[in-house]
Parts: structure tokens; sequence; C-alpha cells
């Protein structure tokens, strides 16, 4: 009686904020137990998966409290990624945005993108078809390859990073064309690695570099 008192609690406490919480494996079907899983003081695991709001976060890290953005339902044009969220009172940095986080969004045309995100895994844009604006946030290392295929609406990236491997900057903009790369405050420095890369025949020759 007890634990079924204290699970109606938990589930009582997850929905008022919002959130609710999965395991690894995607084996946890109970409401009850996932609202257990989330009361504060309780121990999450690296995999466990998040729903706040209308995205999915899956936790990376729990001792440096990180997360990483893995997809939305939301059907908003404009979409921010935020810097943290709160997963049971504590706050979590959004530090990675997954594979296929936005594959053939077709209504998404702006991406604010949150300052603590260092990592766009490979293709997580992949067919965003209206995806217009995008700008690469300062702590930005690494960007998987193909990122930005089939965004053919895209005609500007703005790029605030200039901890951006040199892999990272070959492989972004490979499938673009007709894209404006906009380099801002300490990208600046990068500016003449951009252009010796991206003079190259490989890629189209409607690619500038801006600063």
């Amino acid at each position: 009686m007890k634990k079924l008192i204290t699970m109606v609690l938990a589930l009582s406490l997850v929905l008022s904020n919002n959130i609710n919480i999965a395991s690894a494996a995607g084996t946890v079907t109970e409401k009850e137990e996932a609202a257990v899983n989330s009361q504060p003081g309780i121990n999450l695991r690296k995999g466990d998966r998040v729903m706040k709001g209308d995205t999915m976060y899956r936790i990376t890290n729990t001792e440096t409290r990180t997360v990483e953005y893995m997809e939305t339902q939301s059907v908003s044009a404009k979409i921010t990624i935020p810097g943290s969220i709160e997963i049971s009172g504590e706050a979590y940095k959004v530090t990675k945005i997954s594979s296929y986080a936005f594959k053939d969004n077709t209504t998404v045309k702006n991406v604010v993108i949150g300052s603590n995100v260092t990592t766009i895994e490979k293709r997580a844009f992949y067919g965003c078809a209206s995806l217009k604006v995008v700008v690469l946030p300062p702590r930005l290392v690494n960007v998987g390859p193909n990122c930005f295929t089939g965004c053919t609406s895209l005609k500007k990236v703005t790029v605030k990073s200039a901890s951006l491997t040199i892999k990272s900057i070959k492989n972004m903009f490979l499938s673009l064309k007709a894209v404006t790369v906009k380099l801002v405050g300490a990208a600046k420095v990068k500016y003449k690695s951009y252009v010796s890369i991206y003079k190259k025949k490989v890629y189209s020759k409607s690619i500038h570099i801006q600063k």
C-alpha cells in the first residue's frame, strides 16, 4: 500500500511537470514505474530517455548532467534547442543533437541551437526541405557528415564557433548549393581555412564564405 501511494504521488509530480522517463532499452511501459524514476533523488542512468514537453532527450552523462536532443513532435516553423533542461530538479546541459533528430521535418524553417551544444551528429537535419536559416553556436566542435543533406531551401548558415574541426568544416556543407556561410565573432579567425576548403572542385562554386 505504501509503495502504491508513493508511485501515485510520483506520477502526479511528473504529470504536473510534463516530464516522462523511459529506460535506455525502452522496456519501461508502466506509467507508475516511469513516474517513480523521475522523482527527485532517484538515480537516473546514462541512456535513460526523457520526454520534456514535445521533445525527447537522452541522458549522456549523469555526473556532468548532460543530455542529447533526440527528436521532437513539434510542427512549429521555428524550433529552439535549449541550452539546458530540468530533470528531477537538476539542470542538465543539452550538448548534442542526435543523428536524424529532424529527419524529414518539412515544417521547420528556422532552428536556434543552444549555446551548450558541442556536437551535431550525422544527418541531424536530413531532409528538412523547408529549413532556411541555421546559426551554429560558439561551443560547437563536431558536425557529422551530410548534416544538411536534403535541406534544399537552406540559404544561409551563420557560424559563431572557432572550434569546429577541419573534418567538420569539410563535411557539413558537402551536399549544399547556393549557400552563404557567414563567419561571425571568434569564427572569423577560421576564414582562410573555410576559403581554402571550399574553393576545391568537390564543392559547389555557389558556396560563399563571408566574414
